[in-house]
């Protein structure tokens, strides 16, 4: 299964079965987490149905993982096949969903415009690609180290497919992101569009 809860303590594992009634509700939690830690993201601000989408799709792909402490609320996923995902993903939205992103997308396409232009950089096989990754509880008690934790979990994962770098783009005004990248070892590729590409060899 893609998709599993990973105990705060970072050691146990517990992997949900897809599309049992256990698996949607903790895509639902982890939605509005999703929500709460990325506003201002195309996906979250065009509604919950396209993030239930981005999840649902990555859940049931073997090739890709979901990790998520209900704890902490934290979260992380990624893939082995981005561009498999990047297809699949519109094909489950709703005609008003698509229109909804389009437009976001329009308004702010700072994301779209490097993810066209790093299209020859970003390896075709071997390299995992990060998606996701948030902690909306970062004050409560146990949430400190919860984020590395989870790229742990998912850098693993990559491993486990044979993968043998991981990578992962943010905004290059996030200073809290970067550097909290640059502790787990990922180094700059490249700078396009106010975004970054950074990887980090496994």
């Amino acid at each position: 299964m893609a998709f599993c809860s990973i105990e705060a303590a970072g050691k146990d594992f517990r992997w949900l079965e897809h599309g049992s009634s256990t698996h949607k509700a903790e895509l639902r939690a982890l939605v509005d987490a999703h929500r709460e830690c990325l506003p201002h993201t195309a996906s979250s601000r065009a509604g919950k149905e396209v993030l239930f989408s981005l999840y649902e799709v990555l859940s049931a792909d073997p090739e890709s993982a979901v990790f998520w402490n209900r704890e902490v609320r934290g979260f992380a996923s990624g893939t082995c096949s981005l561009r498999k995902i990047e297809k699949l993903i519109p094909r489950r939205l709703a005609i008003w969903s698509k229109v909804k992103l389009m437009i976001f997308h329009a308004i702010w396409p700072v994301h779209l415009l490097s993810r066209l232009k790093w299209e020859k950089l970003i390896p075709r096989s071997d390299a995992g690609y990060v998606l996701t990754v948030g902690v909306a509880d970062r004050d409560r008690t146990g949430a400190s180290g919860a984020g590395a934790l989870l790229m742990a979990a998912l850098e693993d994962f990559f491993r486990s497919k044979k993968m043998k770098e991981s990578w992962i783009d943010t905004e290059a005004s996030n200073k809290r992101a970067r550097r909290f990248y640059e502790k787990l070892s990922y180094t700059l590729v490249t700078g396009d569009f106010l975004q970054v590409l950074i990887r980090k060899k496994l």
